[in-house]
């Protein structure tokens, strides 16, 4: 059992809270962990700030990237932010966590074998929007070709740039769900 938090618009929030996660937005986009719903998480031996805060952060910048013209689609003012409390109920046979060191090494091994593969425009421009990641994209190559295995949830300590600025080291730990129907409870909290 996992709670997550997501982070958006007060407006999307709610519908969310009202119908749940809409599964028309993937896998038209891929970020770090594939197509999915993502979630930060607790992860209790880092010292990251809380998922919730985290949640609320994402949603900001994100906000800041439509008012500025970053994004596909423009968001009209100061939007209200959101963020969305979620439980996802999954079997550890059905989980990956990249922190694993075995998982972690497996992913790069299948990685470096299809490198070739990795930078070929049809591989890479699938007309998705600027979220597209390629370890994403690499994951669900495999996953398409039957050489990782489709996992409800994927979980990784990963760094989202909330102040615009990059970094090598995680800043949180992010869920992404790919099997909706693990997400037994959904609740707006702000």
């Amino acid at each position: 059992m996992f709670i997550a938090f997501h982070g958006t618009s007060y407006q999307n929030a709610q519908a969310i809270e009202h119908h749940g996660f809409a599964t028309e937005r993937f896998p038209n986009w891929t970020s770090d962990l594939g197509a999915g719903v993502y979630g930060y998480i607790d992860d209790p031996d880092m010292p990251f700030a809380p998922p919730e805060y985290n949640a609320t952060q994402y949603a900001r910048m994100k906000m800041r990237m439509h008012a500025y013209g970053h994004s596909s689609s423009r968001t009209p003012g100061n939007p209200r932010i959101g963020v969305v409390q979620f439980t996802v109920d999954v079997e550890e046979k059905d989980f990956c966590d990249f922190n694993d060191r075995s998982n972690m090494i497996r992913f790069l091994k299948l990685k470096k074998r299809i490198e070739a593969l990795i930078h070929l425009p049809r591989l890479m421009d699938r007309g998705a929007s600027s979220r597209d990641n390629e370890d994403g994209i690499v994951i669900e190559w495999l996953i398409k070709h039957r050489k990782f295995q489709d996992y409800v949830a994927l979980a990784m300590e990963t760094y989202t740039p909330f102040l615009a600025r990059s970094s090598n080291f995680p800043n949180g730990r992010e869920i992404c769900i790919r099997d909706l129907t693990h997400i037994v409870e959904v609740r707006l909290i702000k």
